[in-house]
């Protein structure tokens, strides 16, 4: 039996309810007010691209090894504002600024040191990346 955690993730797939797809609705929307509401909250935490995990996650259905406690995840403290900031930069928009980059330590960052090493996994894209093809296939 194999247990593995896996952190937040994000693509094209996902549900137009959840966080970032959510910020990109709002600011197409232009709703500024909405969007700085969630500024303040100053979330962060470990998001990657589902892309990234599914890889990782066939690696494992293929492999003959039968590794215990494997980690899926970016392993880096992504702040929400940075991914607002980036989306209003790439919509040409005006960037928020003042938000505090507090270190939450309550924010759990997974170290997929061990998954990488026995799975040979490679992180190839960011959730950055996932955030622009969101943003891109919202503008159809």
């Amino acid at each position: 039996m194999v247990t593995a955690i896996l952190f937040n993730h994000d693509s094209v797939y996902r549900k137009k309810k959840f966080l970032i797809p959510r910020l990109i609705k709002l600011i197409k929307l232009k709703k500024f007010n909405n969007i700085k509401e969630i500024y303040k909250e100053n979330i962060s935490g470990d998001f990657s691209h589902a892309e990234d995990i599914c890889n990782g996650l066939y690696k494992l259905i293929i492999s003959k090894k039968n590794p215990d406690k494997l980690i899926f995840s970016s392993n880096k403290r992504i702040f929400i504002n940075d991914i607002i900031n980036y989306l209003l930069r790439k919509n040409n928009l005006k960037i928020i600024s003042g938000g505090n980059k507090l270190l939450n330590s309550s924010t759990p960052i997974g170290d997929n040191s061990f998954t990488k090493k026995i799975l040979n996994w490679k992180i190839k894209k960011n959730i950055i990346t996932a955030a622009n093809e969101l943003d891109n296939l919202y503008k159809k």
